[in-house]
């Protein structure tokens, strides 16, 4: 009896060991997934705010940067990262401006691409 508890006991721990593999591969697949990227300069031809939050939503005559978030209609400001006012207000003064801008993307906000920077090019 004892040597089969023994040996139910490697078992055990080995098992343990490729569940710790197996999570480490899923969440290094799930951190990959969580992807970044920036636009390529263009005119902002939709700038809508609200939808009860405290977000912008903003489409630019750029191709879009598809970062597999569901939606492609555009990209969010994210209300509970600290710079989305300032974001707001930069892409809201390009586009009464009618200047190019970039936008620096991070990951996925209600399904959209998330705004996580804003550069806003000179004429």
């Amino acid at each position: 009896m004892f040597k089969w508890a023994c040996v139910m006991g490697e078992v055990v721990k080995h098992l343990k060991r490729i569940l710790a593999i197996g999570a480490a591969v899923v969440l290094s697949a799930h951190t990959a997934q969580a992807q970044t990227g920036q636009t390529d300069a263009g005119r902002i031809t939709l700038y809508a705010a609200g939808y009860g939050l405290n977000v912008a939503r903003v489409v630019t005559t750029a191709p879009l940067v598809d970062l597999g978030c569901g939606l492609p209609d555009g990209y969010l400001t994210n209300p509970n990262d600290p710079g989305s006012t300032l974001y707001q207000s930069t892409l809201l003064s390009a586009y009464l401006a009618g200047r190019q801008v970039q936008l620096i993307l991070n990951g996925c906000y209600l399904q959209r691409p998330q705004i996580i920077g804003v550069i806003v090019l000179p004429q």
